[in-house]
């Protein structure tokens, strides 16, 4: 039966499920990443003018004027309440641009990340791929190191830059670009080199693999990583395996692969 894992090491959000009795591991969580929050704020750019006329219409008829007077009470009335309404939208405009996009990020935008873990294998769900990915903890019968990892997001740094850029005839951009700065992205880091396949260089370091799994911001990210780590501890079949992978510092093929282009 899962049980949730607490532990004063393990952050309170997202929480870990694992099953002692078969030694599985269950996490799910809902995600806010650089692009929903991006969407919360198209949303926010949509939806603000609409509310702004609503207020107005709410306000004009509160007023007395709008009850059968006539005339300059109109005007003086209509104006107060313009006035009014101007300097409390230009101070509750931060806050409003602040806070309504995450809301719309989190409620219309979010999405949700699956992992279940146990002794032989480790699968996801994600965005990312359209059906789950399984992650065989063997690989031609020998035991395989699977790490957790957060890495900048280098799309969200070059969609950055290409928003920060005013073209010709268009307007600067007017919210914040902070969610950018933050985004990271989750990985799997599957390190071999206990295998049948050869060295090139017998001391050199083991081969590895990353799996791209869901960008998020940093903090998540953070304890999200935190959790993860814990759940493949947990889950990690009884080997003396991992003395394989200690010592050598790890190189990344498709890393290398892409600086010898």
């Amino acid at each position: 039966m899962m049980r949730r894992m607490v532990d004063p090491g393990l952050p309170t959000s997202p929480a870990l499920y694992f099953d002692a009795e078969r030694g599985e591991a269950y996490v799910s969580t809902r995600v806010v990443d650089w692009r929903a929050v991006e969407r919360g704020y198209q949303l926010t750019r949509l939806v603000l003018p609409l509310m702004h006329l609503g207020v107005l219409f709410w306000v004009w008829n509160a007023l007395p004027s709008a009850r059968g007077l006539t005339g300059e009470d109109v005007i003086v009335w209509g104006a107060i309440g313009l006035f009014g309404y101007m300097i409390v939208s230009l101070v509750t405009s931060p806050l409003i641009w602040y806070f309504m996009p995450r809301c719309f990020s989190g409620l219309f935008f979010s999405k949700r990340l699956t992992f279940l873990f146990t002794s032989n294998a480790i699968g996801f769900r994600s965005w990312f791929y359209s059906n789950g990915v399984r992650i065989t903890r063997r690989f031609r019968g020998r035991p395989t190191q699977i790490k957790i990892a957060i890495r900048s997001d280098l799309e969200a740094e070059s969609y950055s830059e290409y928003v920060s850029t005013t073209r010709p005839g268009g307007q600067p951009r007017i919210w914040p670009k902070c969610h950018f700065r933050h985004a990271r992205k989750l990985e799997f880091v599957i390190v071999g080199g206990s295998g049948n396949t050869p060295q090139l260089h017998p001391s050199g370091p083991h081969r590895l693999r990353t799996l791209p799994v869901a960008t998020l911001p940093l903090t998540q990210g953070e304890s999200l990583t935190v959790v993860l780590n814990a759940a493949i501890s947990l889950t990690q079949p009884e080997t003396d395996a991992g003395r394989h992978f200690l010592g050598n510092i790890a190189m990344d093929l498709d890393l290398s692969q892409m600086s010898r282009r």
